[in-house]
């Protein structure tokens, strides 16, 4: 279990917890920082980021991710940092990156 107070990181690197599969995410709504790398994720359910609109940050690096849903990362439009390498993803859908108004570093 991962507990998470508020305007604190959520971190799950490389533990097997979250191994093949995450449902929802274990951080709470205000967390500027997501750290997910790691962690053998094959795919993430669309919707799953919904509400994290403070997240400033997010790692999903060295997963198994071969897709992306359309609208995953809707509604984080304070994201600035989002970090995808070490993936297996091939294609990703168009304007997936469109309501990232802040990012500043892919």
């Amino acid at each position: 279990m991962v507990l998470c107070w508020p305007h604190i990181l959520a971190s799950c690197p490389a533990r097997g917890v979250l191994n093949l599969t995450l449902e929802r995410v274990p951080a709470a709504n205000s967390s500027p920082s997501l750290y997910l790398y790691s962690n053998e994720l094959t795919t993430l359910p669309e919707g799953i980021f919904g509400g994290l609109t403070a997240l400033e940050e997010l790692y999903l690096y060295s997963n198994e991710l071969t897709m992306l849903p359309e609208g995953i990362f809707g509604g984080l439009t304070a994201l600035e940092e989002l970090y995808l390498y070490d993936n297996i993803l091939t294609t990703l859908p168009q304007g997936i990156f469109g309501d990232l108004t802040a990012l500043t570093l892919l």
